[in-house]
């Protein structure tokens, strides 16, 4: 529950109602709640009849942010023809997909795509992710889950819907095996660290060793990290 909810309200609302009754009565009055983000196992496997050979080429993009002001299509796009000169199998997008919605930014005009619809006929369309006679694969991120946060659908999947070579893993995170290759993608909602590898090292730390995956992905902390 948002830490901005004074005891006061919480004292008042907890003797009598439970907790999903709670965090809507607490919404209404206005207050944001980040609600814990669910368990993520499931694995998704890549058919390796569609390659030739022994090796696998797939391409990695995060933090997209379609109707904001500031996407970068354009280096977008000169990457995506780059990964399909070099004859990829896929690209994986690791979260935030859109921008969320405008009410959600402390300065609404950083969002020029302001409805739900709108949000989803751009991200879908060839200008946001082009055609690429290659499939692409998705999970949610912060950004794209601020619609569930309000109630609203979730726009990841509503994207994915609108185009045969869209894929959906599911919101927040997914794993996928390459053969004897597990890549877990996620999109870890906090802030990066000093040392900007540090989260990342100690979330693969925390994990048992049976369920490490080979390769990391992690989106949202729009910096470097290899």
């Amino acid at each position: 529950m948002s830490a901005d909810l004074d005891k006061a309200l919480e004292q008042e609302l907890s003797a009598s109602l439970k907790d999903v009754d709670l965090i809507r009565e607490a919404e209404t009055r206005g207050y944001i709640i980040h609600k814990p983000q669910p368990a993520i196992r499931q694995v998704t496997e890549f058919d390796a009849s569609r390659v030739r050979g022994d090796r696998i080429r797939i391409a990695v993009i995060s933090d997209t942010h379609f109707g904001s002001k500031y996407q970068q299509v354009t280096h977008l796009h000169n990457f995506l023809r780059y990964a399909k000169k070099r004859k990829v199998s896929e690209v994986l997008h690791c979260g935030d997909v859109t921008d969320g919605p405008f009410r959600r930014h402390r300065n609404p005009q950083e969002v020029w795509a302001h409805t739900f619809p709108k949000m989803v006929d751009y991200a879908s369309s060839p200008q946001a992710l082009p055609e690429l006679g290659i499939p692409y694969y998705f999970i949610s991120g912060n950004h794209d889950d601020w619609y569930l946060d309000d109630g609203g659908p979730d726009v990841v999947q509503a994207v994915c819907e609108k185009r045969d070579d869209f894929n959906y893993l599911g919101p927040v995170g997914a794993f996928r095996r390459y053969g004897k290759v597990l890549i877990e993608m996620a999109h870890p909602n906090e802030g990066g660290a000093y040392a900007l590898s540090y989260k990342l090292q100690k979330h693969i730390e925390g994990m048992p060793p049976e369920e490490k995956p080979h390769i990391y992905l992690a989106g949202n902390y729009h910096k470097a990290v290899h």
